[in-house]
């Protein structure tokens, strides 16, 4: 389906779907990415900052495009508006990424 929409919302779908399914839900993948194997055993750790900033980026790309196809289906003329949004979007997580590399 999302293919039949745009190529690229394909290109987008399984990251998309894998990292927001891993994050809602209790599943194995879910699980395993929150055990941390110590001397002690194998406790459950919470949520990770650089996961759950992830899948906001994810959220925030997928909203963007919505809005994108929206406006093409519709006719709607406001691609200029929607490009200086892509472009702040280009800024913030490329801003958040690099904050995120040099965090201690």
């Amino acid at each position: 389906m999302a293919r039949e929409v745009d190529a690229n919302l394909e290109k987008l779908y399984g990251p998309i779907y894998i990292e927001g399914t891993c994050q809602a839900h209790a599943n194995s993948l879910g699980i395993e990415r929150r055990l941390e194997e110590t001397e002690n055993g194998t406790p459950l750790q919470g949520l990770l900052r650089w996961r759950a900033s992830l899948a906001i980026q994810f959220a925030h790309r997928l909203l963007l495009r919505l809005i994108d196809m929206q406006n093409r289906q519709f006719g709607l003329d406001s691609e200029q508006a929607i490009g200086e949004r892509f472009a702040v979007y280009n800024a913030i997580w490329s801003e958040s990424q690099a904050s995120a590399n040099n965090a201690p």
